[in-house]
């Protein structure tokens, strides 16, 4: 009599792990096909049973799972962790391609399912979020199975200029109650010729409400000059004081009008890739003010004056170790303005369009910290352009610059075609 129930017991819990994965395949086309509206019914109707399925049998999340192996969970384990190493840190192609492979070991069986979805949702794919069908599909296969939403740290969502897909947004983000890096970008082809209405900022509020854990932001929203402010205030001021990371594209001006102000100590890193329109006097200035233990600083420079960046650099040079810059409209040598203050700096990087100065490299053996030094820079004024003879001053300087760094230094490199005094550096 115990053998025929459990049999039976065996059978359901059979049964149930063969309907998740018939479920499962056709979430994930459901999520290759947003505007199949019948592949997305069969989704749907394939999660409902499920669910009621599950419901009917009482099945918990600690039960074990029907094994169809044959191999040790260790080996399948070693397997997965095989194709996911550094899943998270690849560049976008190879990324890609471990999240293909992993959703193809996902649909062969349970087992395989558990082991490989932590990778999966964790840091889940952007194509996956990407448009209203995507987003829903994605939320569909988040109810399919409750732990989905616990393992999610990451969002990488497009938010629509239609309010019922921002609300699906928002309704996603409550869901993960781990999640702790957000990021934000305009859907492609509105990009250019977005309209941010006060329906659409008073969402973002709303978003960033449902959103307590989140320490890092991207914001690609190209905010065009004038756009409105959220009328929730006090959730953007809640929101910002928590942020350690933020890395910007555009919209410079309407963050340093909403969100700037309540920053704290606790902001760590800066990233601006774009100021976009607007005004950006004192951006830097109130920066170094609310944030005075800046630890990385990624700046174009365009919305920039030198004595903003001057300024900055010598209020955050105690704390900052990375610093990369761009794009600044100034003729005179700037770095030997500030580089005297920058006592932890670890990692250095001049863009194409930043002005550089033999005087700058002199500047900048008086420190004995760097790691990591790159120059774009096809000139180092004044004088040594493309393919000539670098001057004295600059071999010189060059030397004196590697004796100084020479128990830190593992990485130079300048841009320009300089023809280098060999006998200096050997002397």
């Amino acid at each position: 009599m115990e053998t025929d129930k459990m049999t039976q017991k065996t059978n359901k819990n059979t049964d149930h792990c063969q309907l998740q994965a018939l479920a499962y395949p056709l979430l994930r086309l459901a999520e290759q096909k947003p505007n199949d509206s019948g592949v997305g019914g069969h989704a749907e109707a394939a999660v409902d049973i499920t669910r009621k399925v599950s419901e009917s049998m009482k099945i918990q999340d600690n039960e074990p799972d029907f094994k169809a192996s044959w191999l040790p969970t260790e080996i399948y384990q070693m397997i997965v962790n095989h194709i996911a190493l550094d899943y998270n840190e690849s560049n976008h192609d190879e990324s890609k391609i471990r999240a293909k492979t992993l959703s193809s070991l996902a649909r062969t069986c349970r087992s395989l399912q558990c082991l490989s979805e932590p990778y999966l949702y964790s840091f889940p794919q952007s194509s996956r979020l990407k448009g209203f069908g995507g987003q829903k599909h994605f939320r569909l296969a988040m109810a399919v199975e409750s732990r989905r939403a616990n393992l999610i740290q990451v969002l990488d969502f497009a938010l629509d200029s239609e309010r019922y897909s921002r609300r699906l947004v928002i309704d996603i983000a409550r869901r993960c109650p781990n999640l702790h890096t957000l990021k934000l970008r305009c859907v492609q082809n509105a990009r250019l010729g977005v309209e941010i209405t006060q329906n659409y900022v008073d969402d973002l509020a709303d978003l960033f409400s449902v959103c307590p854990k989140v320490r890092k932001l991207g914001l690609f929203i190209p905010f065009p000059e004038g756009s409105p402010i959220p009328l929730q205030k006090r959730l953007i001021a809640e929101f910002s004081k928590n942020l350690t990371h933020v890395k910007l594209d555009g919209g410079g001006a309407w963050f340093q009008r909403v969100m700037l102000p309540h920053l704290s100590r606790n902001m760590i890193s800066l990233s601006m890739l774009a100021a976009g329109d607007g005004n950006l006097s004192d951006f830097l200035l109130k920066l170094s003010q609310r944030c005075s233990a800046m630890q990385r600083l990624e700046l174009n420079c365009d919305k920039t004056t030198s004595v903003d960046l001057i300024r900055f650099c010598k209020a955050s040079g105690p704390s900052l170790k990375f610093l990369s810059l761009d794009n600044l409209d100034y003729n005179g040598s700037i770095v030997s303005q500030f580089f005297y203050h920058m006592q932890a700096l670890q990692d250095f990087h001049l863009g194409p369009d930043f002005p550089f100065y033999v005087k700058d490299i002199t500047a900048m053996s008086k420190q004995s910290c760097l790691r990591t030094f790159i120059s774009e820079s096809d000139e180092i004024r004044p004088g040594n352009a493309i393919a000539k003879k670098a001057s004295t001053a600059l071999n010189h300087a060059l030397a004196r610059f590697l004796s100084a760094h020479m128990l830190t230094l593992k990485t130079i490199w300048l841009d320009g075609e300089f023809l280098l005094d060999k006998n200096v550096f050997e002397n």
